[in-house]
């Protein structure tokens, strides 16, 4: 019997991608030739360009790449698989050379809102509503998580984080059928979106 695991891949935190981005930083330089120079370094007599046949460049660039990694422990892993794992469900655009959401995501995004009030539970259990239904709680309490942090008032109990993921849920398979995980994933972006752009306006 095949079992399947479920994983999740812990979020680059600030720290983490500015480390990231220095280490970039350092390597690019490094490949234009250059010193890998001290950020805010004064040093008159630090060299301008990079000779990788003189052991104290090569101690300075190791020392560099270093203190990137040790700024932020484990930061590298996160950014890059993070963004790997990103790049693997269908959250972006795959056709495009620039970031941009997946066409499943931005269609949902741009289709006009379901009357709610004219939606009819059926009388018989569909496919849909079976794998919505059968979601446990620590499958959704990262959905709960994320909707409180953009407002929702949802309470803290694993069975009110429960009963608000899955009454959102059912209303996506009754409106949309088939392609209810499409409408879902549109919600979980806006709310991503959302927290980005107060993280922007708090810098």
């Amino acid at each position: 019997m095949k079992t399947e695991v479920q994983m999740k891949m812990a979020k680059a935190s600030k720290q983490d991608i500015d480390a990231a981005v220095e280490l970039v930083s350092v390597l690019g330089d490094i490949d234009k030739g250059y010193y890998p120079s001290t950020p805010d370094a004064e040093d008159p007599d630090e060299p301008t360009f990079f000779d990788a046949d003189d052991s104290e460049h090569l101690r300075a660039f190791y020392n560099r790449v270093k203190g990137c990694l040790d700024a932020a422990p484990g930061g590298m892993f996160r950014v890059v698989w993070g963004f790997s794992m990103i790049m693997s469900n269908d959250m972006v655009d795959p056709d495009l050379d620039y970031l941009a959401f997946h066409p499943r995501i931005t269609a949902a995004l741009a289709r006009p809102p379901v009357e709610l009030s004219s939606l009819a539970y059926p009388s018989e259990m569909t496919p849909e509503l079976r794998h919505v239904l059968g979601m446990m709680c620590f499958q959704l309490a990262r959905f709960a998580h994320l909707f409180r942090s953009v407002g929702a008032d949802i309470k803290s109990r694993a069975e009110d984080e429960q009963a608000y993921c899955l009454h959102w849920l059912i209303k996506h398979v009754l409106a949309h059928g088939a392609e209810w995980a499409d409408y879902a994933e549109a919600d979980l972006a806006a709310a991503r979106a959302k927290i980005v752009a107060q993280q922007e306006q708090t810098k």
